[in-house]
């Protein structure tokens, strides 16, 4: 068995809270915006490592980014 890296592009502003679990500085919106992101890609709640943050364009705003790595296992 071995880990593979998968990588995906998500709002800055949302490092602290899939790095951490820390939501307090989310507010209602930026919350129930990660939340329905997590329930199409539930892959992604767990990443291990993220890059610093960069502009371009996420759900068709210009907005800062990162770029975050999670892990799965493979046989």
């Amino acid at each position: 068995m071995s880990l593979e890296a998968h990588t995906f592009t998500a709002p800055a502003h949302w490092t602290s809270a899939l790095i951490n679990g820390d939501r307090t500085g989310l507010s209602e919106d930026d919350e129930q915006a990660l939340d329905d992101y997590l329930a199409e890609h539930p892959e992604h709640a767990s990443p291990v490592d993220c890059s610093d943050a960069f502009t371009t364009r996420f759900d068709g705003l210009l907005t800062e980014v990162c770029t975050f790595t999670y892990l799965t296992r493979t046989e």
